[in-house]
């Protein structure tokens, strides 16, 4: 009879919206990276998923079967795909893993996406304060059909002992892995993390592995001059920040276009601030590298792909969307039994562990009958050993209330803060027409809501107002203003003047908070902008005394142009 053991080989990957896929394979208790891939994989950012799934499995093996040489049957593969919903919501104290799931599956369908796709959650349900009816759920969400197509082409690839997660999950792992946050991960304090990407920045407002509120913040760096990039980003991130108390703040960048440490050195802050630049700034490699792995590699390793390599069960933050759980048992090694190799898995454990109790049992059924002083001795050490679990029981019970009391009274408070504000980035992050530029975006906690803008085409105009529309219709937008910013050069064709057209779409909420400020104006007190999210800088106030500002308007919403002699500014 021998034993051989079955080698497992955990592999991260990472998927992610700059067209890229990555796969990792760690020395773990070294932190030394033993084998590295990554391969171009387009991203449909519009549809929120991978573009060609084929060519996914395809890459996937590739990579790790074809370049690594791994083997499919002894992997435990980690794979995290880009976030598209993450959010918190309140649930009952006593709520099991299925109706939390249910719950935050419910909330998920308020977002314009899970409105025509069905969510799959990953879910995790915060400890509620001791006395409180209700406690505090995050979760993230993904279409379920991604999922199911995402399942069925690793499958396709041999391999079956996988998981698919939540990214966020795996960047705060990766980064308490590398100890670039372990000050703050293993602390009882309120911190802040930001990652900044191509496309903006989200915000983590954290106590310790809690994350207590996410605030995701659009802001198009690629739109941006150079010499703009950093002033704007810098000035709508300490807003936002100013929200958000904290002792500590971690930045990571991962943009070729922002450097964390000089964005750091234009803010004035009075935490304690520290910095990650994973992009074309970093001046080291962010881990250790064998000789497997090309040195090229050694700066453009994510973090997302490394903490996706170590992110299992026992990990501090841990979503899964779905498991390994419903696939074949996971097989450690084989024993050979009268010239058979005999599988070791859990099942094959399961029966051993039966079998050794009928054994024991048997052997204590003839203590019982044979030995009865022996049997009370039994009996009462057994009744010892229950007394003092009862005690160690509660005073864990007694500690966990100790620690986390005032963790979860600020969860509670800051749990249903603005969570509308996603909502609105979705939709006017669809694909915005070539001929409309947007100067100015605002919303806010109470429900307003307002774009501004200029256009060489009216249809440009009307089809984005009915996109967000159609989207947000709980919001209730009207197109408020289109005036052309300059009537002379319209009116006369042969003139060389500014043809464009400038519109607003806003809501009623909107026009209040506007009213409520001119008048505290008026009455003196100092004027500014209501507490909202204003992320693009708002352009100069300017007089046109030929603008038409006196729009009527028709049956659909739409504002009715002037109609002497005018005709659509062309370019």
């Amino acid at each position: 009879m021998g034993f051989t053991k079955k080698k497992i080989t955990r592999v991260g990957v990472s998927v992610t919206i700059d067209n890229r896929m990555e796969a990792v394979v760690l020395d773990i208790d070294n932190k030394t990276v033993v084998e590295y891939r990554t391969t171009p994989l387009e991203y449909n950012f519009q549809t929120k998923e991978i573009a060609n799934y084929e060519a996914f499995s395809t890459a996937l093996k590739t990579m790790l079967f074809d370049e690594m040489g791994l083997n499919a049957k002894n992997l435990d593969l980690t794979l995290t795909v880009p976030n598209i919903l993450f959010s918190s919501t309140q649930v009952r104290a006593e709520a099991d893993e299925s109706e939390v799931d249910s719950v935050c599956g419910m909330a998920a369908q308020e977002s314009y996406l899970f409105k025509r796709h069905e969510p799959l959650i990953a879910s995790q349900k915060y400890p509620a304060i001791p006395g409180k009816e209700e406690t505090t759920a995050i979760y993230s969400a993904i279409q379920e059909s991604v999922a199911d197509q995402l399942r069925n082409a690793i499958l396709s690839t041999g391999i079956e002992n996988f998981s698919i997660n939540n990214p966020y999950g795996s960047i705060i792992n990766g980064l308490n892995y590398l100890g670039q946050i372990e000050k703050q991960v293993n602390s009882n304090e309120r911190w802040n993390f930001v990652q900044i990407t191509d496309t903006g920045f989200t915000l983590f407002s954290m106590i310790g592995t809690k994350i207590i509120e996410i605030n995701e913040m659009p802001l198009p760096l690629k739109t941006f001059a150079p010499e703009e990039i950093y002033e704007t980003m810098a000035l709508s991130l300490q807003t936002n920040l100013s929200i958000y108390p904290a002792s500590s703040l971690f930045v990571l960048s991962k943009t070729d276009l922002l450097s964390a440490q000089l964005l750091l050195q234009r803010m004035e802050l009075r935490w304690e601030v520290g910095y990650l630049d994973n992009n074309r700034y970093a001046t080291e490699s962010t881990i250790k590298i064998s000789d497997n792995v090309d040195s090229d590699f050694a700066k453009i390793i994510s973090v997302e792909a490394i903490g996706s390599a170590i992110t299992d069960k026992t990990s501090p933050f841990n979503l899964q969307y779905l498991t390994n759980k419903d696939q074949e048992e996971l097989v450690v090694g084989y024993i050979k039994l009268f010239g058979q190799d005999i599988p070791i898995n859990e099942t094959f454990i399961k029966n051993c562990c039966l079998g050794a109790a009928g054994t024991i049992a048997i052997a204590g059924l003839l203590l019982y009958f044979g030995i009865n002083g022996i049997n009370g001795l039994v009996e009462s050490s057994i009744n010892k050993l229950e007394n003092q679990k009862t005690e160690i029981e509660q005073q864990i019970s007694k500690a966990k209330g100790e620690t986390e009391g005032n963790v979860e009274n600020i969860i509670a408070d800051i749990s249903k803060y603005n969570q509308s504000t996603i909502t609105y980035f979705d939709a006017i992050s669809k694909e915005i027409p070539a001929d409309l530029w947007l100067t100015y975006y605002y919303s806010d906690s109470l429900g307003a809501f307002a774009v501004k803008g200029d256009t060489a085409d009216v249809n440009s105009v009307y089809e984005f107002y009915k996109g967000i529309k159609s989207s947000v219709p709980e919001i209730a937008v009207t197109l408020s203003k289109l005036q052309y910013n300059d009537i002379d050069a319209v009116l006369n064709t042969s003139a060389q003047g500014n043809k464009s057209l400038n519109f607003e779409i806003t809501n009623a909420a909107y026009t209040n908070a506007q009213s409520m400020m001119a008048a505290k104006q008026n009455e003196g007190e100092a004027g500014a902008q209501p507490n909202g999210n204003s992320n693009v800088p708002q352009p100069p106030q300017t007089n046109n005394n030929n603008s038409n500002n006196n729009n009527e308007f028709d049956e659909n919403g739409f504002p009715t142009l002037p109609t002497s002699g005018l005709k659509p500014p062309t370019e």
